[in-house]
């Protein structure tokens, strides 16, 4: 009894460790599935799934035929496997009835040895029974599983490709929009351009009339020495030309620094192509755009060359007054000036709103009370010209008026962005939010002018005079002054109540800050201020507390 005891233990022990087998084998196989099937979902997202779906599903597809395998091999090989595990090889159910007999007969007869050997008997045929009933139901779960998750899979594959071709469709879209818009654009600036032959008859009549004009003091011509006609057909293509935007290939707009250096994009191999590189895509440059020659983008908002044109005819034709043209009704706003000198010229009251006059060198020009607005002056150069406030018994034309009658300059949103300005006066001008970002600022003066909400961020300030200015709101973080008394002063002398010294700190700015600074190279025309200590403001933690 106790050699059958242990027998029967050990078949108990088989068949739990067959379950334990059978339930590890299909954790496994769920696990495999999810690994398959949710590891490059939750990692690579669905563009991933969409892109490698095909090798998703030839690996599920793998282990479908694999597992058909697997359960085709305990089909053909049942008997020996549960004639190995239970010592039966024959399960069917009618075979229950002689054991189940035999049971019964020896219980009657009260031979316990007997009956036991007949219920074990009966036992391990109702257990190879159950097991192979288990083990196909499993397999039939198993493959319906399979089937309908290459079924989803193959309805997923479906979805997959029809959002990635909806993408691709939406793209297109966007693109073929783009175009369109590009198409609208020059088609406009075709119209635009079909005024040039007009501008350069009004530049061929203007030359013909300078050389019969008579010159004012200064060897300029004034504005009403020339013919009506010719003042009306100036003032007929200033309104004709119309602000359109064209394509300008990013390279114009370099750095003169960077466009000197740039060819170091040819050689990768040296440390100063990253650096060109990084340069580049800090003012959003596709290298690879620079080394294939630049190829056009639209402008970031609409411009007139023409316009500009214009301003340069008369500039070049030392037609340097264009007060009585303006009174005449001459539009100017928009205009992009692209000569690289423009000077001496006096376009008071002119309307200037939107105009680019970015990177060129700009001398003794007066801009008093011309309308500024949203006007560009990114990395000027600016020496001796004048924004300041008119009074109107020094204007002339229509703009001239009683003494006490001043015109100020509007100059709300203009960009000064990284220019250079020397002996330059803003005296009276009235603007909000002018940026001054990064700017270099000597001798200038802002003497009651209107600043309200501008910016000096990491601007460079020699000798600027604030004196009655509005300044409140306006930010004066990582700006460069050479005055250990700027805030004080500042505070001083600005409008009453516009300047709360309290908001910034001046921190001493060591040698090795001063020579890594963008404008290091400009502090030479700070005079004797460059070789004096320098100081960096600093924003406090009061900064914003105020309101202003």
């Amino acid at each position: 009894m106790t050699e059958k005891g242990a027998e029967q233990q050990a078949k108990v022990e088989r068949r739990s460790a067959m379950r334990d087998v059978a339930n590890i084998g299909a954790g496994i196989l769920l696990f495999v599935l999810g690994l398959v099937a949710g590891f490059p979902l939750a990692t690579s997202g669905t563009g991933y799934i969409a892109d490698n779906l095909g090798q998703i599903f030839s690996v599920v597809l793998t282990l479908l035929i694999v597992f058909l395998f697997i359960a085709a091999v305990i089909f053909i090989f049942r008997r020996q496997i549960w004639e190995s595990l239970f010592r039966r090889g024959e399960i069917e159910i009618e075979r229950f009835a002689l054991p189940l007999a035999d049971v019964a007969r020896y219980a009657a007869r009260q031979q316990v040895e007997q009956a036991t050997d007949a219920a074990r008997n009966l036992a391990e045929l109702v257990l190879a029974r159950y097991a192979w009933v288990a083990t196909r139901r499993w397999m039939v779960a198993t493959i319906t599983a399979f089937i309908a998750a290459i079924a989803a899979l193959a309805g997923s594959a479906l979805l997959f490709q029809q959002n990635q071709l909806l993408r691709e469709q939406t793209a297109r879209l966007s693109e073929q929009n783009e175009m369109i818009e590009y198409q609208i654009e020059l088609g406009e600036a075709a119209r635009s351009a079909s005024i040039l032959p007009e501008i350069l008859d009004i530049g061929a009549e203007l030359g013909r009339e300078s050389e019969t004009a008579a010159l004012l003091d200064d060897g300029s011509i004034s504005t009403q020495a020339l013919s009506q006609s010719l003042q009306a057909r100036i003032v007929a293509a200033t309104n004709a030309a119309r602000p359109y935007r064209y394509l300008r290939s990013p390279l114009t707009d370099l750095d003169p620094e960077l466009t000197s250096i740039v060819a170091l994009l040819r050689r990768e191999d040296l440390p100063g192509a990253a650096y060109v590189a990084g340069q580049l895509a800090e003012q959003g440059i596709d290298k690879n755009n620079v080394l294939m020659g630049g190829s056009g983008a639209l402008t970031d908002r609409p411009v007139s060359p023409e316009r500009g044109q214009i301003l340069a005819l008369l500039y070049q034709l030392r037609v340097f007054d264009t007060q009585w043209l303006t009174g005449l009704g001459a539009d100017f706003s928009y205009a992009e000036v692209r000569v690289p000198i423009f000077g001496l010229m006096s376009l008071r009251h002119a309307n200037l709103r939107f105009a680019d006059f970015s990177r060129i060198a700009i001398n003794q020009v007066d801009f008093g009370a011309a309308n500024l607005e949203e006007a560009r002056f990114v990395r000027a150069e600016i020496v001796r010209s004048k924004f300041a406030a008119v009074p109107a018994n020094d204007s002339s034309g229509p703009f001239t008026g009683p003494p006490d009658l001043i015109w100020p300059t509007p100059i709300s949103g203009a960009d000064f962005q990284r220019a250079r300005i020397i002996e330059t006066s803003f005296a009276g001008a009235n603007g909000l939010a002018i940026n001054f970002d990064d700017a270099l600022l000597h001798e200038v003066d802002f003497t009651g002018a209107g600043l309200g909400g501008s910016t000096f961020r990491n601007a460079v300030f020699g000798t600027v005079g604030f004196t009655g200015a509005d300044v409140m709101s306006v930010d004066f973080t990582g700006a460069v002054v050479f005055d250990p008394a700027f805030l004080t002063n500042l505070a001083a002398n600005a409008a009453p109540e516009t300047f709360n010294a309290a908001e910034f700190e001046l921190v001493p700015l060591t040698d090795e800050e001063r020579d890594m600074h963008p404008l290091n190279i400009e502090y030479f025309r700070l005079g004797d201020l460059a070789t004096q200590p320098a100081f960096r403001v600093i924003k406090t933690s009061l900064g914003g507390s105020s309101g202003q």
